[in-house]
């Protein structure tokens, strides 16, 4: 069957487990929202595919990233172009890319909008230094999605790739600002959504997505720093802890280096000299395999800076 989009997919899997608009949109959401979604009226956020995945015991979500985000291969590519100059950390390439992308029809709404918004969110932030300007664009690429996102209501959804990044790059902000509370805050609801949306959760394929496992680990490290500020050590543990063992546990050493380098700083303040000392040497391996000769030299540094003063680093029987 040709599906021209996602709703006609959507009705003829409702249909194959005769099922009723009214039995299906139960608990999920209106009635005529359903129906304007099989008709391709309207466009359906990540929780109401999520839950109709859940009741009809089938994911949808893959086919709908798949086949109906792009919306076309030009769509495709340009993401694709956009993906990589953020894993290169390149924002002066980024801004280029994105006002490209501006002028293409694939991209004025839905998730593809979502990319133009969460590019000038990342640019404003990275290369003005305006804070609030970024806010603003992840608060309207939020909106996409869900028109009545706000603050307190994170741990309720489920959001794209795209919503996660752009609610993480929030509580960034925030902190960047001074306004620690805020972005506390929100760093601990997008954690706890990962925890009880994502990774706790009857489909496999959710919890094998890269993406989400490396925002979890961001939002434990980023978690425990600040707990760790606020001089709330146990809870900072907590949060660290919860980062490595899914760094382990799911086999994913992505941003396991970082992880620990924080746990060693919070254990030297916590007076775990020894133990700190030990992880610092453990990490510096990660980073000599995983990270440029730049970035192991800057923790190489920050490690004999830290520990000079009690004299560790020169009576260990290997320096790092």
């Amino acid at each position: 069957m040709n599906y021209n989009h996602f709703g006609v997919l959507l009705k003829e899997v409702r249909e194959m487990n005769n099922m009723t608009l009214e039995q299906l949109s139960e608990d999920i959401c209106s009635i005529r929202q359903l129906s304007r979604i099989e008709s391709g009226e309207s466009n359906p956020s990540l929780h109401i595919i999520h839950n109709i995945s859940k009741k009809l015991n089938i994911d949808l979500q893959q086919y709908y990233r798949i086949y109906f985000c792009s919306g076309s291969f030009i769509a495709y590519d340009f993401k694709s172009k956009f993906d990589q100059l953020l894993i290169n950390f390149d924002f002066t390439g980024l801004k280029k890319l994105i006002e490209k992308m501006e002028f293409i029809d694939e991209f004025q709404e839905d998730e593809n909008r979502q990319y133009i918004l969460y590019g000038k969110a990342l640019c404003s932030a990275y290369l003005d230094n305006n804070y609030s300007m970024s806010n603003n664009y992840c608060m309207e690429g939020l909106q996409i999605e869900d028109s009545a996102f706000n603050l307190d209501m994170i741990k309720n959804k489920l959001y794209s790739n795209v919503g996660l990044t752009m609610i993480n790059l929030l509580a960034s902000n925030y902190n960047k600002v001074g306004e620690a509370d805020i972005s506390f805050s929100i760093f601990e609801n997008l954690f706890l959504l990962l925890e009880n949306h994502i990774f706790d959760t009857p489909f496999a394929m959710y919890r094998s997505l890269d993406f989400e496992k490396k925002i979890y680990q961001t939002v434990s490290c980023n978690l425990s720093i600040l707990n760790m500020n606020k001089t709330k050590y146990d809870k900072s543990l907590e949060y660290i802890n919860k980062g490595i063992s899914l760094s382990k546990k799911e086999n994913y050493m992505r941003f396991l280096p970082e992880l620990l380098a924080q746990k060693s700083r919070l254990l030297y303040k916590m007076g775990n000299h020894n133990e700190s000392y030990q992880l610092f040497k453990d990490c510096l391996s990660f980073y000599r395999i995983c990270r440029s000769d730049s970035e192991t030299k800057k923790i190489k540094d920050e490690i004999e800076s830290i520990f000079a003063d009690i004299n560790l680093s020169k009576t260990a029987n290997q320096e790092p």
